[in-house]
């Protein structure tokens, strides 16, 4: 019997991708980590939380989905895939990005750079279309089906 493919993701995007696994038809096509939400703050926690995840998927050979970007690892997400083979993860530097899209995204990071109490997390900048590929299947994902606010 196939192992269901694991997506593993920031909870700061529950929400946002149980609707989009539910309007794709794949909530029970998947299994679904969520790593604490706090970590989307404390992006030098990701990698560590994350690898013996990977290690247990690896050890399983499980096509494993990683729905974190870059998300402000400098690189060290990118340099844990590379030793997980099976993995993959959001495109771009930050998961907000693969939502609105990375013209928009650096838009609205440009014009709030100079706010100390602004960034693209605290605006409703959710209209992007992207696609993600877990295991040998490819998805096209319109976040449309995430109206809202959800940033």
């Amino acid at each position: 019997m196939a192992v269901a493919p694991l997506v593993i993701a920031c909870g700061a995007l529950a929400s946002e991708l149980r609707a989009v696994l539910k309007a794709q038809g794949l909530a029970d096509a998947v299994e679904v980590m969520y790593l604490p939400a706090n970590l989307h703050n404390r992006p030098e926690r990701i990698v560590p939380e994350l690898e013996p995840l990977l290690d247990a998927a690896a050890d399983r050979h499980r096509a494993v989905f990683v729905a974190y970007a870059d998300c402000g690892t400098g690189g060290a997400l990118d340099a844990l895939l590379e030793r997980h083979p099976e993995a993959t993860r959001l495109p771009g530097s930050h998961c907000y990005e693969f939502f609105s899209g990375t013209e928009q995204f650096e838009a609205i990071h440009w014009a709030r750079s100079s706010s100390p109490t602004s960034s693209p997390s605290t605006s409703n900048h959710c209209s992007g279309k992207g696609s993600v590929s877990i295991g040998t299947q490819s998805f096209s994902i319109s976040t449309s089906a995430t109206t809202g606010e959800w940033c």
